[in-house]
């Protein structure tokens, strides 16, 4: 049996409060992000947010940068 190199382990999806907790931020900054298309996670059919840890390393990143005074407007929005 051969394993491909190029196989992707299976992502984990975190909720909103799960993710917002690991990002050290609130839900309403994940929603604030969110409106201002700097972040687009994941929903379901039901609407529930689902971020994935690339999302939440997203979120710290941009987070740093609003605290070195960079605002929103310093981020670029994440593209489709």
């Amino acid at each position: 049996m051969s394993i491909k190199d190029d196989a992707a382990p299976p992502l984990t999806y975190f909720q909103s409060t799960a993710a917002a907790a690991r990002a050290g931020v609130s839900t309403a900054t994940l929603r604030a992000y969110e409106a201002d298309g700097l972040i687009k996670p994941l929903r379901t059919a039901t609407g529930l947010r689902l971020f994935t840890q690339a999302d939440i390393d997203r979120v710290k990143q941009i987070y740093r940068a609003r605290q070195e005074r960079h605002g929103r407007t310093g981020v670029r929005r994440e593209q489709p």
